[in-house]
This record gives C-alpha cells, structure tokens and sequence, in this order.
C-alpha cells in the first residue's frame, strides 16, 4: 500500500469510530437526531458487517499477492469498517458513555448549588424551576438532550438520559441528595458513577 492509501484508510477509519460514537461527544444536542442515526445505524451495520469479515480478509490476501492491483485499498476497507463498527458500537461507547455521563453530571453543578441556596433562602425547594428562574444548563452532549427536575418542599431529583441500545435500552441517570434511589424499569441494578448522589439505571 502506498503511503497515500494508508492516509486515507486511516482516516476512514477515525471517522467511523467519531460517527458512530457521536451521541456521546461534547456538542449541540442540534445534533442528537443524525447522532442518533449514526449511532443506531452502526450498532446494526456492525452486527450484520461481520459477515462480511471474512470474505474481505481473504479478498485482502489475494489482493496482496499480485503484484500490481488496484483494490487492495477497497479489499481492506471490505473487512476494516465493518470490524470497526462493531467495535466502536459494542465496546468503545461503553468508555465515551462513561465519559459523556461525568460531563453532564458536572455541568449540572451549578445548577444543584443554585437549587440548595433557593432552599436555604426560601425553606423549601421550588415546585419547578421555571417559577424561580433557575434554568437548566446545556448538558455539553450531543446524545444528552436536557436536565429534568422534579421537586417538593422537602426533597428534588435531576434526571437525564441516554441511548445505549438502539434506543430500546437507555441509560437514566439521576442526582438525589438522600441516596433514596429507585429504579423505574424491570432491571433494578442500580450503577454507581463515580460521583455523590449520582446513580444511573440501564432502563429496558
């Protein structure tokens, strides 16, 4: 292979991994519906892909045994994408959805100290926020679409999700200061992340 076609496999390859990760990458949440495409459509093409796997590695061999031949780059990229995908898909957005969850939970900060200093001020913490003037900052990912808040006098609860599978499986992922939390769907395995009062549930 030349150095040129080296080039672009490579980037081929980045660009498969960024796409098909990019719900869980700090951007606009503009982009959350292509993202989500990308995503999803990855998951399925990657599953499918494999069985393209083989033939294209043995393509690749015989491609490679000639002398001269102008499909070398195509008979790589016959098994590389796919294998990639399924990688991307399967593996690594496990790691950038560990990433993408601490990024919300720290742009949230703000808004958690603004809620404590409400009730300190007011005794209570606000019904909603829009009658208080709080407002709820960008969660900083695309695949994260926004915060959502349920509160009483007495307690409050802040809330977001994301996709894990297909959009069938999500994450949701939720602050609340008294550790009292409860899962809402048939899994109840409740995930620490890392972080106080924040646990996440993979929801089915």
């Amino acid at each position: 292979m030349t150095r040129r076609q080296i080039f672009i496999l490579t980037g081929i390859l980045s660009g498969t991994i960024i796409l098909t990760n990019l719900p869980f990458l700090p951007g606009p949440s503009i982009l959350n519906v292509p993202a989500q495409l990308f995503y999803n459509g990855g998951q399925l093409f990657g599953m499918l892909g494999l069985l393209l796997v083989p033939f294209g590695i043995v393509w690749t061999v015989r491609q490679f045994r000639k002398t001269e031949s102008k499909f070398k780059l195509f008979a790589i990229l016959l098994w590389t994408i796919p294998l990639t995908v399924f990688l991307s898909t399967t593996y690594l957005s496990n790691l950038t959805r560990d990433y993408s969850r601490g990024v919300a939970i720290k742009r949230a900060d703000k808004m958690i100290q603004e809620l404590k200093a409400y009730k300190e001020q007011n005794g209570q913490y606000p019904d909603s926020l829009e009658t208080v003037g709080i407002k709820t900052p960008s969660t900083g990912i695309i695949g994260i679409e926004d915060f959502y808040y349920q509160g009483d006098s007495d307690k409050f609860e802040l809330t977001f999700y994301q996709n894990v599978i297909l959009n069938f499986n999500y994450e949701i992922v939720t602050y609340d200061k008294a550790d009292n939390h409860s899962t809402k769907g048939e899994m109840k395995e409740l995930y620490e992340t890392g972080f106080d009062h924040w646990k996440y549930e993979i929801f089915d």
